[in-house]
């Protein structure tokens, strides 16, 4: 079913339109921090390592908690009250001056980037029908890489690396987003639009809400399932350049590598919309379950190859995993959540990138046991480990049969 981008909901275009505008002044600044704190602020590498994969932890602990929030208080009050948050905190990175300063602010980012991050997902979902949730979706997927795609060469261009301009620049725009979301508010109310947007209070408690999600076998297995194949895109940022810059088998690894990357963000804007759309034809946890072997399968190239035409391939089924794992899961969840529920069900999925933080340990122990000039042995065991994504996915479209929510999205609900 063809779902038109006129018929989208106000508050799921200014939710995608604030998704873009937030990646891009987010990737304007974060990817460059690292590069800031050792060239400007003097830190060790240790330090360095230490303040992001701290921002990280905490966000991944946090994402449960924005969503639950969101279902007891309403999707506005949290969304908007995240974003001012973050306008402080640009500011406070602007300002520091010591090691604590940057941890502390590393460590909010991450807290009310994952507290707004569910309540914004559950909200497109609330203003959406369900068979349009896929194509929404996609549409919001686009604007997150279109952002992250532009993000860093207006960092390039602000001077990121050695500015605090591009923080102030942040700050801004949060705050413009934040004051969108506050209008957006107050005319819902006044127009009498409230039931279409979640704003009432949900008074399930935690332990209610923890019950339902862990009882939930399709989403339990779901989640399993895409914590496997986080791992695999982590290799994306971690185990792939380091490989093809030190094997001796790639005698131009690193800008290899470059062209890999724009591979993937080219492709990623080029392939969403006819993947998705193949996509929405067949189960939702089918289809991830075929992301996820295209993810292994990639992984299986990029150790076996050594030219750059089969890489760049590889790379393409790299981003048709992506796009299955990372769109309709989202579709899926929307579908699976309980309406009083669905915040807390988008927080939970938080929990599926402590994969993505494994990744990178995962990748770099391999390199060091069977060494740089092995990278079928490498990326063979990252292969089979993306794999076994696989049995949960199946189990958990088995367990959806059973309870009819496994259907497609675009007959009834999953």
């Amino acid at each position: 079913m063809e779902v038109k981008l006129s018929t989208m909901h106000p508050m799921a275009w200014l939710v995608v339109a604030g998704t873009f505008l937030s990646r891009g002044v987010y990737f304007m600044t974060i990817p460059f921090l690292a590069i800031y704190l050792h060239e400007v602020q003097g830190l060790q590498a240790a330090s360095v390592g230490a303040i992001l994969g701290a921002g990280l932890l905490v966000g991944t602990v946090s994402s449960f908690a924005g969503g639950l929030l969101s279902d007891r208080f309403g999707r506005f009050p949290v969304m908007i009250g995240s974003v001012l948050a973050m306008v402080l905190v640009f500011v406070g990175f602007a300002l520091a001056s010591q090691v604590w300063m940057f941890l502390l602010y590393s460590m909010l980012n991450g807290l009310f980037r994952n507290l707004f991050e569910p309540a914004a997902r559950a909200m497109l979902a609330d203003v959406t029908p369900p068979e349009q949730h896929l194509r929404v979706f996609s549409v919001r997927y686009f604007a997150i890489n279109l952002g992250a795609s532009l993000g860093p060469l207006a960092g390039v261009y602000a001077g990121s690396t050695v500015s605090t301009t591009p923080f102030y620049v942040t700050a801004a725009v949060y705050g413009l987003y934040g004051a969108a979301l506050f209008c957006a508010m107050m005319g819902t109310r006044r127009s009498g639009l409230q039931s279409e947007v979640t704003t009432s209070v949900n008074r399930v408690t935690v332990r209610e809400a923890l019950s339902v999600v862990v009882r939930d076998r399709v989403f339990r297995n779901l989640l399993i399932g895409q914590a496997f194949v986080c791992t695999a895109y982590s290799h994306l940022d971690s185990t792939l350049g380091q490989y093809l810059g030190a094997s001796p088998d790639f005698a131009h690894g690193v800008q290899w590598f470059s062209y890999l990357l724009v591979a993937n963000a080219v492709g990623v804007l080029v392939l969403q919309a006819p993947v998705s759309k193949w996509a929405g034809r067949i189960p939702p946890l089918r289809a991830v379950t075929l992301g996820g072997v295209s993810f292994a399968l990639s992984l299986v190239v990029f150790g076996v190859f050594h030219t750059l035409v089969p890489l760049i391939a590889g790379m393409l089924l790299f981003t048709v995993g992506e796009i299955l794992c990372f769109v309709v899961s989202e579709v899926a969840v929307a579908d699976l959540a309980p309406e009083g529920l669905r915040g807390a069900y988008y927080g939970a999925t938080g929990l599926q990138f402590l994969g993505q933080s494994f990744g990178p340990w995962a990748g770099g122990f391999l390199l060091e046991t069977f060494g740089y000039g092995h990278g079928f042995a490498v990326f063979g065991v990252l292969a089979l480990l993306t794999l076994l994504a696989v049995p949960f996915y199946r189990a958990g479209e088995k367990s959806g049969r059973k309870s009819d929510v496994a259907h497609d999205p675009y007959s009834s609900p999953l």
